[in-house]
Order: structure tokens, then sequence, then C-alpha cells
């Protein structure tokens, strides 16, 4: 992995400030409805049609592998030493795993429509939690970490390794540096998310809760970029850097993915502003991704060699987000 692990859990910090400061904000003077007070002005809240919009922070958790392959070696080379070409291939096999932490942020909309407070047919009994639908969507700029999933070697620009006085002033391909392979994915900065589920209200504790179940659907754009570098001796007896060719593999490709899954949200009002109610949301979203989750690409060079770079992204794809959410709900 590339990056330092410092950097998302910076983030999970930065989320937890926010939340916590947020929340601190409950704590009114005695002039500012909330508590009891809050409920009973927000009561016919439950009637209306409430739109809102939504601020947070969070995470996206997935699990990655990759792979890079190879054709043997085509062009021009030495057949006859071990020694001065010790493969013969254009890099070795190699493959790695990695569990990707992407940061996001979240700008979005939410439309909840009035509670059922009764039963239609027989107003008398009450239905507890005044259960009410609610749509979403959101805008999600991701942070753009890049995750180093496989490597091998050091690629890097080739030069000859100093000091170094090999036999009988022979040069081996071992003491070239920069030779390697190595894969990286990054989610890209734009992903999107909806979805839809029921939210029901409880009054505990003289504050307004709602817990909001629901489904969800997220789509995320992910770049995968690899690289491998080979020195080859074109000569049996090498001595210095022009009796070798170099050869550098470059590939790139972005695939958009698209998820459905489940979702769960705990939310608390906290003070009114006017005709606005401010409160605070923590969720947790699972998705499964559809399709393979592969993304492959290949490099080649005049000679045909070929270098083969694969990631995959594991199905399941999992995200928590706190944040705040400023809802229209006039008195």
């Amino acid at each position: 992995m590339r990056i330092s692990v410092k950097r998302p859990w910076a983030c999970l910090g930065l989320i937890g400030v926010v939340h916590f400061a947020t929340v601190a904000q409950a704590q009114d003077p005695p002039d500012e409805p909330n508590g009891p007070v809050l409920i009973a002005e927000a009561t016919d809240e439950l009637d209306r049609w409430v739109p809102s919009l939504t601020t947070g922070l969070g995470m996206l958790m997935q699990d990655i592998s990759g792979d890079i392959g190879s054709t043997d070696l085509l062009g021009p080379f030495d057949h006859t030493s071990e020694v001065i070409n010790p493969i013969s291939v254009v890099r070795p096999p190699t493959s790695g795993e990695d569990l990707t932490l992407t940061p996001l942020f979240c700008a979005g909309l939410e439309f909840m429509t009035p509670g059922l407070r009764a039963i239609p047919f027989a107003p008398e009994i009450e239905v507890p939690g005044a259960p009410r639908l609610f749509v979403h969507g959101e805008v999600i700029p991701a942070f753009g970490l890049t995750y180093r999933t496989a490597k091998e070697g050091d690629p890097s620009p080739n030069r000859i390794g100093a000091p170094y006085f090999p036999p009988n002033n022979l040069i081996s391909e071992r003491v070239v540096f920069g030779q390697g392979s190595v894969i990286e994915s990054q989610v890209q900065q734009w992903s999107y998310a909806a979805g839809a589920g029921i939210a029901m209200t409880l009054d505990v504790f003289g504050r307004r809760f709602r817990l909001k179940p629901s489904f969800e659907w997220m789509t995320e754009k992910v770049q995968m970029t690899g690289e491998a570098r080979r020195a080859v001796a074109v000569i049996a007896e090498p001595r210095v850097v022009t009796d070798f060719r170099y050869e550098v593999f470059k590939a790139a490709k972005t695939k958009r993915f698209h998820g459905l899954g489940v979702g769960l949200e705990f939310e608390l009002d906290t003070r009114r502003a006017g005709p606005f109610l401010l409160s605070v949301f923590g969720n947790a979203r699972g998705y499964r991704f559809m399709g393979s989750g592969k993304i492959r690409a290949k490099a080649s060079n005049i000679h045909g060699e070929e270098v083969t770079y694969q990631i995959k992204r594991d199905r399941y794809g999992y995200r928590a987000t706190t944040g705040i959410r400023l809802r229209l709900a006039v008195e």
C-alpha cells in the first residue's frame, strides 16, 4: 500500500470532531426551543412533507486484490547465460491484496412524507413510531487515496548500480536498478448514491429520534494503473549500458461499478432555528457490487512482449457516515 494509514484515521478523527461538536449544540440557552419544547413545536412536522439538506463525512471500506503477469521474452536477448539474463519472462508473476479505506464527503437532499399516525379506517388506533417514507440522493466527492496492491522489484528509471566491479568486466542485468512491476488503484473523485426507506419517529428522554432502515444504491468509478520495467542483455557478454534494451510497459483503465444494499440510520433532532430543524445523524450501509469487480489492462511493445495487469474489488463494500441535516419544518 502506497499511502500511510494515518490519513484514513485522521479523517475518522475529523468525523468524530464534527459529530460531537454538533451534538454539543444541543446544550442550548434556556430561550432556545429544545428538548420537550422542541418536540411540542415539531409535532405537526409529522403531518407534512419535509425536505432537507444533508452534509457529512464518511469512509468506504472494500477489499481488493491485484495480479501482474507477463509473456516470455520474445525480442532480442542473450539465450546463452542465466547469469546475464536470469529470468526468461518479462517480469516474474506477482500478486497482493489490501483493504482500501476511502474517505468521503457527502452532500445530498432528502424528502420525507407525512407520518402515519393512525390506521386510516380506525383513527382511534395509533401506529407506533408514525412511520413515514423517505427518499434521498447524494453527491460524494472522494479524497482520492492511491493504493499499491501488488509490487515486485523497484520500477523506476533504469540506471546501473554503483560501485560495481563485475568479473571479466561483464555486466549482469541484476545490477540494472529500476526493474520491477507495480499495480495501483484509486477511487475517482465523484461517486453517487441514493436510497429509500421508512423512518420511525420516537420521543425518548425529552428528545426526538428517528430510526431509518433503507434500501441503498451507490456507484463509484475506479482507476487502475500498472507499470513494469525490464532491462534485457541483447549480447552474450554485455559490458556497457548500450548492450541492454530497456522496456517500459504502462497501462491504465477506468471502470464504473454499481452496488445495491441496505442501510440503517440513527437521527437526533437538536435544535430549531426559525423554520429549520437541525439534526445530527450516523448511518451504516452495506453494498453488493454487481459484475465481477475486475479491471484488466495490457501493455505491449514492438516485439510482442506483453504485461497484463488486473485488480479485483470484493463484491461487498461497507460505508459509514456521520453528519448534520437541515430540515425545513415551518411552524
